[in-house]
């Protein structure tokens, strides 16, 4: 039986985990977090950063352990029977197709604005943005990750140049009040940047095609999460620091941010930057998703077609092409129904929450060294805290594990399972 090529390695698997966490929150966070704290926004984005160890480290060792390209659902399918494991990587496969337009719409609009673009041609913008990713993806694993490491590292350019211009405006007078909101504030800040953090489950769902991942997978988490947090902190400390979130709107909060250490031209700068963000990102949760959806299939929980791989390539192109389908559907409704970008934006944030719940719950279970037990417990508290300020959107994920279970049986009966 065909199965998927080897050939990711540790440069290639820190710049997908990356961008997949990386993502369009870097364009808003750091000036809305700000504003609902005060200086105080800081200390929010220090413990989230270390709560990011937790959940990164936890999803490498679990990789390891269950070295499966069904990511969360392979876990829960081991800790607690496969019904809900199915469950679980429907959750995924419901809302990826969703959150591939809404993140590329995000970085899309915000070119629109800064390039004084017509409204009109943010949709195709993002069109263009996951129709390349989805092109890239199919043509194989190695293409893909090269074009993730080319995009990523222009990312980290482009934001280390803007940190570095706007550090010399940065005033310690600002810090105080620290906190004029209250402590309360931060952990509101706490719970918002759980958005900011999500997505290194994607990276799991390509232990298949490491080339070692027991050596690579939990070096190529630290070493993401390093990254990561590197940058968020840097951002997080000028914007504070410059001012940048005083008496402004956050829908160019860092095109601000950037024009205060680069003039005019840190507009055009920030606008590219929108553009690369919504490409690594949405280019991150394809290349994850396609092997999730693959996984399933070859199981026997999704139809037949989708368990097949190109001949060629060795991809799962027939899962591409039909998300490429639903892609289109979806940015059409967008843009048709003109759907607010928050409002969609909840829908895919609980469900990763619920998918954090039953991932730390599965490794608590299936991780037998104390210490990985102790951290999984850890990362299952901040989910299940999270879950309690997503209100009306839960309803969603909820209707998706309610229908998985009562289909369960009968969707199984569409292929024999054929891999443990």
């Amino acid at each position: 039986m065909q199965t998927l090529k080897r050939t990711v390695g540790i440069p290639a698997g820190v710049a997908i985990t990356v961008g997949a966490v990386l993502g369009t929150g870097v364009l808003v966070l750091p000036a809305l977090t700000a504003d609902q704290a005060g200086p105080a926004a800081l200390v929010a984005w220090a413990l989230m950063g270390l709560m990011s160890f937790v959940f990164a480290v936890t999803f490498g060792r679990m990789a390891v352990t269950i070295p499966d390209a069904g990511g969360i659902a392979a876990y829960v399918r081991a800790a607690f029977g496969r019904p809900l494991g199915f469950a679980s990587g429907n959750l995924i496969i419901a809302t990826v197709p969703l959150g591939g337009p809404v993140a590329a719409m995000i970085g899309a609009v915000y070119a629109v604005e800064l390039f004084a673009l017509p409204t009109a041609s943010a949709p195709l913008i993002a069109a263009v943005l996951l129709f390349s990713s989805l092109a890239l993806n199919y043509r194989g694993i190695t293409l893909s990750a090269r074009t993730q490491m080319i995009a990523i590292f222009s990312i980290g350019v482009i934001i280390l140049v803007a940190v570095a211009a706007a550090w010399g405006h940065v005033q310690t007078a600002r810090l105080v009040p620290f906190a004029p909101d209250g402590w309360a504030a931060v952990g509101v800040d706490f719970v918002l940047l759980f958005w900011a953090f999500v997505g290194w489950e994607m990276t799991v769902h390509l232990v298949e095609e490491f080339t070692d991942p027991g050596r690579d997978m939990v070096r190529v988490m630290v070493l993401s999460v390093l990254a990561v947090d590197l940058v968020y902190l840097a951002l997080a400390w000028v914007t504070v620091g410059t001012g940048a979130y005083l008496g402004r709107g956050h829908t160019v909060a860092l095109a601000v941010l950037m024009g205060v250490g680069l003039g005019p031209s840190g507009f055009a700068v920030a606008g590219v930057l929108a553009v690369l963000l919504s490409f690594a990102t949405t280019h991150a949760y394809i290349t994850g998703f396609s092997r999730l959806v693959y996984a399933q299939a070859r199981r026997g929980e999704m139809p037949a077609y989708l368990a097949r791989l190109h001949p060629r390539f060795a991809t799962p192109g027939p899962v591409l092409l039909t998300v490429g389908a639903l892609f289109a559907i979806f940015l059409a409704l967008i843009a048709t129904f003109h759907i607010s970008l928050a409002t969609l934006i909840l829908i895919p944030s609980s469900v990763f929450v619920l998918l954090y719940i039953v991932a730390m719950a599965a490794a608590f279970r299936l991780l037998r060294r104390v210490h990985e037990r102790v951290v999984a417990a850890c990362g299952f508290a901040v989910a299940l805290a999270a879950l309690f300020f997503t209100g009306w959107a839960v309803l969603y994920p909820a209707a998706v594990i309610v229908l998985s279970l009562l289909l369960y049986g009968r969707l199984a009966k569409w292929r024999p399972e054929r891999k443990a």
